[in-house]
């Protein structure tokens, strides 16, 4: 259980830490005075809402530091026709250049998805990042393999039926109407090493993973990824999101040895990273299936 001080010699009764207490632990009385409730200090998560706000620096939560764990932020935000620029550049990228992604790269895209928010503090998030090509050509092997495997399964009437049965009706349906027959394409070329449709000849893989009896993490983890997309594009690099990876990482012991995972870990997304072999000219609309304006 998390306590918290406040310095009454700093604190200027401005309020706003209580206003932005999510779980109600700091509040502000009539007279104005700014009181930390400790019989509701179990239910703070330590999201230091009130020590970023404060401008006076006067509250502070165990386990958080401004030296350490808060830092200044930029004064030039970036405005919204920026953004919206930015957003419309991005697209996935699967053509990459045969040249690595230096480490010093791929860690400002950990720290991008660092920031990534989630349902509560502390991060369920863990990233496996593959950063050499190598090991990425040593899980596709593997990956072939499964979904090859995959593909007889769905073929057979018995095995069929019981992937219905363990995988659920969504599930099932993106197995049979859209995962086997890419795989029935696909997998002639993958198996001669023509053509590598799974992991694209990416230099570099990230993993999204956690314990899978983590909290919120089958949310968290897809908003971590996007984080991970959106810096990559940031940085000149092209990404794209792979689904055809994490069920083929949880059901594969092999392949997990191969990216190290422990057997707790469940990964939920993935993505793909290098320098892009070509520039996009010009973006696509992309309507939503619908929008319910009430």
């Amino acid at each position: 259980m998390p306590s918290h001080e406040l310095d009454l010699n700093r604190c200027t009764r401005c309020g706003i830490c209580a206003a932005v207490c999510p779980t109600e632990v700091i509040r502000q009385d009539e007279a104005k005075e700014v009181l930390i409730l400790q019989e509701r200090a179990a239910t703070c998560f330590q999201c230091g809402h009130c020590m970023a706000v404060c401008p006076a620096q006067a509250i502070l939560v165990e386990g958080l530091s401004y030296d350490h764990d808060l830092f200044g932020l930029a004064k030039d935000a970036l405005d919204a026709d920026r953004f919206m620029d930015f957003i419309w550049s991005r697209r996935s990228v699967r053509v990459f250049k045969d040249k690595p992604v230096p480490r010093e790269i791929l860690e400002r895209i950990v720290e991008a998805i660092s920031f990534a928010p989630m349902g509560f503090p502390p991060h369920k998030t863990e990233l496996t990042v593959v950063q050499d090509r190598s090991t990425v050509r040593q899980a596709l092997t593997q990956l072939i393999d499964f979904y090859d495997q995959l593909d007889r399964w769905l073929d057979n009437p018995v095995s069929r039926s019981m992937l219905r049965l363990r995988a659920g009706a969504e599930t099932f349906k993106t197995l049979k109407g859209h995962v086997q027959p890419l795989m029935k394409d696909r997998l002639p070329g993958l198996k001669s090493g023509e053509r590598d449709t799974i992991t694209r000849g990416a230099p570099a893989m990230i993993l999204f993973h956690a314990d899978r009896m983590a909290e919120h993490h089958l949310i968290d983890l897809p908003i971590a990824m996007t984080y991970g997309l959106l810096a990559a594009h940031a940085m000149g690099l092209g990404a794209c999101a792979n689904s055809l990876i994490p069920p083929a990482v949880n059901k594969n012991r092999a392949l997990r040895e191969v990216l190290k995972l422990p057997e707790n870990q469940e990964v939920v997304c993935s993505i793909l990273v290098g320098y892009p072999r070509y520039r996009w000219q010009r973006g696509i609309r992309r309507g939503l299936k619908n929008v319910n304006w009430v």
